[in-house]
């Protein structure tokens, strides 16, 4: 790519020439231009300052998009994807070694060499979202640099400021080459999905995530999905109900409610409803204060709706819920500006079916749901498909293991939710329908590289290696033996006899662990007090 063609404007990139970038960036995959160790630590470091020379011009473009603050896209956007790419350029090195798999290897073959080898998987395709342009770009680009993989970027259309900055500063600080920025619409997106690529990584709807995962089975091609879906919060009996409603609604007002972890419903005991309900009353006051330039229906402070059919959507719900008689609180309105002040929905219907209750809010809406007790939630939560977030609020944090012991989910929280996703030191992702595969720090690295699982057989082990060959004579009797003595040998467990036998065996072991703990002390004691250490 001729950096004299970056564009100035935001304008669709011919679709006649997609089939020219996909080649290539398979060409240079081919080349291995990008697996070396030197050339992934200048573009790691590349994308590092591709962030901090453009702090102001990135803040603008979110504003531009989705009227958000500049202190929001730092906390939201900015200083994560900075933390992430300075993990990969501490620990590329430790990444890209190779793992031995000596220890697991029976000790006729320990000698050859069982290893993994880390390698790209190919050209990656990098299919980013409008409600974090940046963060949810900037670390599937991370992991893919890092696995020494070329990527074609094509950002979202909602976000045109965003897509048209990334466009604009990807050839300036990277391998304009090997890392591509394609900007357009759905038919873009259908005609790369067409194509042979290594990995796919898409973040989006659970919708769109299966046209993406259909489209990568076509061609066989692995794929990781963060997708969405309903993330519950659980409020045990325990719970600090004023503490729980600040996080929450804190939460909730980034971005409008619209971010893929957000909490979309909150299940409540419901002798406790009407407490809780109190308390995020108060938490909403504070936050805006009725009367002050902070009233939601003037302050700058919450995120416009995308475009005006998510603004219309959700006024929707809220008039659908108001019509069946649950109680509204909130829900001021700015259609010019596409701002909904936050809005708490005591849900009392009995409609099921509602909208409310089954489809992804993505907005700045929380249904309050009445249930008997936490074992009821749980029965609520595992009704519907797995969510990519699941947050359970109380004192104990044995609950909120008796509640993960119970559920399934992507990823989960105690007292506080979707911090996790700022969290680089351990993967995000979904499972069943809010997706599969992750994302950020190492995993992204991981989803990008093949293990690759290699022997070493030197031509020197001939003596041995023919002791396998079929033919006359004793030889190949004598070379059964020694491979049954080797791998054909009984089990090295006793038969279990019962669930309740290894439960008493569990506990055995650990006594005797105790117990070589206390043998171990008590022989060192003498020698340590004899040298005057005791």
């Amino acid at each position: 790519m001729d950096k004299s063609s970056i564009p100035q404007v935001y304008a669709d990139f011919p679709v006649d020439k997609l089939d020219e970038v996909h080649a290539s960036t398979t060409r240079i995959n081919l080349e291995r231009r990008c697996q070396p160790f030197e050339y992934r630590m200048h573009y790691l470091k590349q994308l590092g300052y591709l962030i901090q020379d453009n702090i102001s011009a990135i803040c603008q473009s979110v504003k531009d998009d989705l009227g958000r603050r500049p202190e929001e896209t730092e906390f939201g956007e900015i200083w994560n994807s900075m933390r992430e790419i300075e993990l990969a350029v501490e620990r590329l090195a430790e990444w890209m070694k190779d793992e031995s798999g000596v220890r697991d290897t029976p000790l006729g073959f320990k000698l050859n060499n069982p290893r993994i080898k880390k390698q790209p998987k190919g050209v990656g395709l990098i299919i980013s979202p409008w409600n974090y342009p940046w963060f949810l770009v900037l670390g599937p680009m991370t992991g893919a640099i890092a696995a020494g993989c070329p990527f074609v970027i094509k950002p979202s259309e909602h976000s045109k400021a965003c897509s048209l900055l990334l466009a604009q500063l990807v050839p300036k600080y990277l391998d304009p080459e090997a890392h591509r920025v394609c900007l357009g619409a759905v038919s873009h997106s259908t005609n790369l999905l067409e194509k042979r690529w290594g990995h796919i990584f898409f973040v989006g709807s659970t919708n769109v995530g299966r046209i993406v995962a259909t489209a990568a089975a076509k061609n066989l091609v692995s794929c990781t999905l963060e997708l969405g879906g309903k993330s519950p919060a659980i409020i045990a009996e325990d719970a600090d109900l004023d503490k729980s409603a600040r996080r929450i609604l804190s939460i909730k007002a980034l971005g409008s409610g619209q971010m893929c972890t957000n909490t979309d419903y909150v299940l409540c005991p419901k002798h406790m409803v009407g407490k809780l309900m109190a308390a995020l009353r108060g938490a909403l006051n504070e936050f805006y204060p009725p009367g002050t330039d902070f009233e939601p229906g003037k302050t700058a402070h919450l995120s416009q709706m995308v475009h005006s059919g998510a603004y219309d959507r959700i006024t929707r719900l809220i008039d659908s819920a108001k019509e069946a008689g649950c109680e509204i609180i909130g829900n001021q309105r700015d259609p010019e500006r596409r701002r909904i002040g936050l809005t708490l929905v005591e849900f009392t219907s009995k409609d099921e079916a509602s909208p409310l209750v089954n489809e992804e809010l993505f907005g700045p809406i929380l249904p309050i749901i009445a249930v008997e007790n936490v074992d009821a939630a749980i029965a609520y939560v595992n009704a519907k498909p797995n969510p990519l977030a699941l947050y359970v609020y109380s004192k104990k944090r044995a609950t909120f293991e008796y509640v993960l012991d119970r559920t399934l989910s992507g990823g989960a929280c105690w007292n506080d939710c979707s911090i996790q996703t700022m969290q680089r030191g351990v993967p995000f992702g979904g499972v069943g329908e809010s997706g599969w595969g992750a994302g950020h720090g190492k995993a992204a690295f991981d989803e990008f590289t093949h293990r690759r699982s290699t022997i070493d057989v030197p031509f020197s082990m001939e003596p041995f290696m023919s002791l396998r060959y079929p033919g006359p004579g004793k030889k190949a009797v004598w070379g059964h033996k020694i491979f049954k003595f080797i791998l054909g040998h009984d089990l090295t467990f006793a038969r279990s006899t019962s669930i309740a036998g290894e439960r008493r065996l569990i506990q055995r072991q650990k006594w005797l662990k105790r117990v070589k703990w206390v043998l171990l002390l008590v022989l060192l004691y003498s020698p340590l007090r004899y040298l005057g250490y005791a």
